[in-house]
């Protein structure tokens, strides 16, 4: 998931929150960010989970083909993040951070 939301961040500095679907968007990074980090998701299974857990409304915003659609995102999403599929996640720092601030 961390993966996907430095994918999701990436993204959207080349592109408005108004020009593409932030659900959509959101299912693209977590399909890609599951391929990257070798656990793939099947995209159907990320379409069924967004339609659980997202509003009627909200889930409307992914389009009439939410699979497709994904897929089709997938290839601006990858051009966004140049292909560059090293993702550095900040966890030692936050760690590091942590320990000073109790003194460790």
């Amino acid at each position: 998931i961390a993966t996907g939301i430095v994918h999701f961040q990436s993204f959207y500095l080349s592109f408005s929150f108004k020009s593409i679907s932030k659900y959509l968007a959101a299912c693209c990074c977590l399909f890609l960010s599951g391929k990257v980090e070798e656990t793939p998701k099947r995209a159907k299974d990320i379409i069924r989970t967004a339609k659980e857990i997202l509003t009627e409304t909200e889930f409307k915003e992914l389009g009439e083909n939410p699979k497709g659609d994904m897929m089709k995102l997938e290839n601006v999403l990858l051009k966004s993040i140049q292909f560059n599929f090293n993702v550095a996640h900040p966890y030692n720092c936050i760690l590091k951070y942590a320990k000073r601030l109790i003194g460790r």
